[in-house]
């Protein structure tokens, strides 16, 4: 009965990431005649949720903290600034080139992650987790609001999801993402260290 309900789990997971037709709202294929969010999407995702029950698995404090440290980036421009750090991916399964990706924001004012790109990678995606029923369901999003407080992308909660992960950011083990803000700033390729967990 538990495989039957996280078979299940699974597939609500790649239903959920495929993107969808604005027409219908329903799951369209890609080119290749594939939906996008597919069978590596799928393991991964399932991969990373598995059991997340605390979404942010790090309280406020502890976030804002990190933003603090030694590790921090801080990006300027036209008076906004944003703080970064905690970046990281999760190693993709061998032979796999999807992942997803985490870290902690914050800006000074008002803004919002309207683009995520990435020279080490096909495309990049921002999307959100939510609970209908007891199963988590994964969207894309076209945008996510930043502040003065901490957001925190983790496991089980809002993420970066990393599709066409170039074989050369595997083996040197680290990414570089530049995130685009509704202001207008833009954080050139922060890297993101690639590691089977969160660093420590």
């Amino acid at each position: 009965m538990r495989a039957l309900l996280a078979a299940a789990s699974i597939l609500v997971l790649l239903t959920a990431c495929s993107p969808e037709d604005p027409a219908s709202g329903e799951a369209r294929p890609d080119a290749a005649g594939a939906a996008s969010g597919d069978h590596d999407a799928m393991d991964q995702a399932a991969m990373d949720h598995e059991g997340a029950g605390d979404a942010t698995g790090m309280g406020a404090s502890a976030a804002a903290d990190l933003l603090t440290g030694p590790q921090s980036v801080t990006v300027e421009a036209d008076g906004q600034n944003a703080m970064f750090a905690g970046t990281w991916i999760r190693t993709p399964p061998q032979g796999r080139d999807v992942a997803a990706g985490y870290l902690v924001v914050r800006t000074q004012n008002p803004d919002a992650i309207v683009e995520v790109t990435s020279p080490d990678a096909e495309r990049v995606e921002l999307h959100t987790m939510t609970m209908d029923d007891n199963v988590m369901r994964m969207r894309r999003i076209d945008r996510l609001e930043t502040g003065p407080e901490p957001v925190r992308l983790a496991p089980g909660s809002d993420h970066l999801m990393i599709f066409g992960l170039s074989e050369s950011a595997r083996t040197n083990a680290a990414a570089r993402l530049t995130l685009t803000f509704e202001s207008g700033l833009v954080a050139e390729e922060l890297v993101f260290p690639i590691e089977d967990a969160m660093p420590e």
